[in-house]
C-alpha cells in the first residue's frame, strides 16, 4: 500500500549506547497517521520517556508532487515545554529519505558529543571530537570533506546550540533553518552535533503519479504565482519596510527553489563581489543564502551591515529573529552587535531573563501583524518563520472570512496538511491552486487507498494538533505587548477549535 512513498524504515538511535536498529514502518502506521507531523508525533509520545527528537518525512517527500522537500523535526521545545515542529526544507529530507530510512528517533543523551552518517541504508554514529567546536559552516564543509561527497546534507548545531542557548536553531547545511524554538539547545544537551545524510536511492512511484503531479504543478505556475519569484514578491505582499527591499535589490545574485518547488523563495545574496556577475567568485565566503524571509526582516534595521550580521548568526546557529530583538532593546551599533551574537552563543542563558516581547520564546513575526497572526504563534505548534498569514496570495483568494478566529484555524490545518504529507508549507500559503482534494488524489494513485479522503487528512491533522497542544507542561506566559484587544477570548475560542 505504501511501499511506492516510504522505504519502510524508522531508524531508532539510542545516543546513550551509541546504538542503531531498525523496526518497520508497517501499514496500519500509515493508514493511521499517513506520515510526517502526525506519525512524529506518534513516535514521540511512544518514546515519551525518553524525551525524544523525531526526525521523519510524509509520503510525498522527494516525489513527483510539486514542494514535495519537506521533513518535520519533532520535540519538546525547552521555550514552551510544548511538543512542536520544525519543518526542514532546502535538499536536507529528501537526502535522508533517499539515503533509506523514512524516520529518525533519537533516544537518550551521549556521553562525548556524536554525529550519525547516513548512506545506503546505512547508519553509522560516529564520534563528533573532530567538529565539536566548529561553526554550523565549518561542520558542512567537515563532513562532505569527511565522507567524499558535496552533495551531503548537513543538519547540525553551532557552538550557540552547543553552549545550550535559548537562541540557538539547528542549521541545515550553511543557511539556518525554521527552527524558532531553540531545538539546536535540545541537540547541545543530548550530545547530538549533527547528522550527514547521503541519498543515492530511490523509490519507484507509481505510473500514475507523474502525469497527475505534472499536471498539478502546471496548475501551480499558471495561478497566483506566475511570472513571480523571489523575496521581494514576499516581502511586498506582507508589507516589508524599505530597507528589506534595499537590501535584495542590491545585492540579491540568484535565486533557488528547493526540492521540485514552482516558487523559488531562497536567494543568494553576494557581498564581496558584484552581484551582477555570473561568473564563478574567487572568494571564499562571497555571500549567503537567505532560506527565511524572517532572518532578513529581523535584521534588516542595520541596513547593510545586516548581511555581516546574518552571516555571523548563520556560522554560530543562532536564531536571527530573537538576535534582532536582543540587539534592538540594547540599542547597539553593528560592532556592539557582532559581540552580542558572540556572547549570546558562548554564555547560552534563558531568553525570558532578556524580557523581551514573546511567546513561550517563539519571537513574533518582525512586520506589523493582526489578531491571526497572533494567535497562530501564541499556540506555538508550528514554526512562526513562515509567514502566519498567505503570501502573495490572500485570505480572499482561499475563501477565508474576516474573523480571525477562522483565519487562524485556517492557517493551522494548512500548515498540518503540509507538515504531514511533506509539501513545502510557504508554498501552502502561496498557491490557492494547491487544494487537499489534488493531494489526495496523488496518494491514491495507483496505491489503492480508496479510503482516503480530505476529511480523514483534515481528521488526522487536527488529532496531531490536538496533541501538540496537550503535550504542553505549565501554563502560559504571554507578553501584554503581544495581546491586542479581545486576544484572550480569541485564542480560547481558537483553542476550542481543536479540542
Amino acid at each position: 500500500m505504501f511501499e511506492s512513498f516510504y522505504n519502510g524504515r524508522i531508524l531508532i538511535v539510542d545516543l546513550a549506547k551509541g546504538t542503531t536498529q531498525e523496526e518497520s514502518l508497517d501499514e496500519e502506521m500509515i493508514k493511521q497517521y499517513l506520515g510526517g507531523a502526525a506519525l512524529n508525533t506518534a513516535l514521540f509520545e511512544k518514546n515519551a520517556d525518553s524525551d525524544p527528537i523525531i526526525i521523519g518525512c510524509g509520503p510525498l517527500t522527494a516525489s513527483f508532487a510539486p514542494g514535495s522537500c519537506l521533513g518535520v523535526m519533532t520535540a519538546r521545545s525547552p521555550l514552551s515545554r510544548q511538543l512542536v515542529h520544525v519543518p526542514l526544507t532546502w535538499q536536507t529530507a529528501v537526502e535522508t529519505k533517499l539515503s533509506g530510512f523514512d524516520f529518525l528517533v533519537f533516544l537518550g543523551k551521549a556521553p562525548e558529543p556524536v554525529h550519525l552518517w547516513l548512506h545506503d541504508e546505512l547508519a553509522d554514529i560516529k564520534p563528533s571530537s573532530g567538529i565539536n567546536e566548529k561553526d554550523a559552516w565549518e561542520i558542512t564543509d567537515f563532513l562532505r570533506e569527511e565522507y567524499g561527497d558535496e552533495s551531503i546534507q548537513v543538519l547540525g548545531v553551532g557552538p550557540a546550540g552547543t553552549k545550550g542557548s535559548s537562541a540557538s536553531r539547528v542549521s541545515e547545511n550553511y543557511w539556518g533553518s525554521k527552527d524558532k524554538f531553540a531545538l539546536g539547545a535540545v541537540w547541545g544537551e543530548k550530545g547530538l552535533k549533527a547528522i550527514a545524510s547521503r541519498g543515492l536511492g530511490f523509490f519507484t512511484q507509481p505510473d500514475e503519479v507523474f502525469p497527475k503531479a505534472m499536471e498539478l504543478k502546471d496548475l501551480l505556475l499558471a495561478g497566483k504565482i506566475k511570472g513571480k519569484g523571489g523575496l521581494l514578491e514576499m516581502l511586498d505582499s506582507l508589507g516589508a519596510n524599505g530597507k528589506a527591499k534595499g537590501i535584495l535589490e542590491k545585492f540579491s545574485h540568484r535565486r533557488n527553489a528547493c526540492f521540485n518547488c514552482p516558487y523559488a523563495c531562497n536567494e543568494f545574496l553576494m557581498m564581496e563581489e558584484e552581484p551582477a556577475s555570473r561568473k564563478r567568485s574567487d572568494k571564499e565566503e562571497p555571500g549567503l543564502q537567505i532560506n527565511n524571509v524572517s532572518d532578513l526582516l529581523a535584521l534588516s534595521p542595520f541596513g547593510e551591515d545586516s548581511l555581516e550580521l546574518l552571516r555571523k548568526a548563520l556560522k554560530l546557529g543562532l536564531d536571527p529573529t530573537f538576535c534582532g530583538l536582543i540587539i534592538k532593546k540594547k540599542g547597539l551599533d553593528a560592532p556592539g552587535a557582532i559581540k552580542e551574537l558572540d556572547r549570546l552563543a558562548r554564555e547560552g542563558g534563558e531568553l525570558g531573563k532578556e524580557d523581551l516581547p514573546n511567546f513561550s520564546g517563539v519571537s513574533p513575526w518582525p512586520e506589523e501583524v493582526k489578531m491571526e497572526s497572533f494567535l497562530v504563534q501564541a499556540l506555538g505548534v508550528f514554526s512562526n518563520a513562515v509567514p502566519p498569514r498567505p503570501v502573495i496570495a490572500s485570505y480572499e483568494d482561499f475563501s477565508i472570512s474576516e474573523d480571525p478566529v477562522e483565519r487562524a484555524q485556517w492557517w493551522m490545518k494548512r500548515q498540518g496538511i503540509a507538515y504531514v504529507l511533506g509539501l513545502c508549507p510557504q508554498l501552502a500559503l502561496i498557491s490557492p491552486e494547491l487544494k487537499g482534494e489534488d493531494m489526495v488524489e496523488l496518494l491514491k494513485a495507483g496505491n489503492g487507498w480508496g479510503e482516503l479522503s480530505v476529511g480523514k487528512l483534515e481528521e488526522i491533522v487536527k488529532n496531531m494538533i490536538v496533541s501538540s497542544l496537550k503535550s504542553k507542561e505549565g501554563e502560559e506566559d504571554i507578553n501584554q505587548s503581544l495581546k491586542p484587544e479581545g486576544f484572550d477570548e480569541s485564542l480560547v475560542k481558537l483553542k476550542e477549535k481543536f479540542a
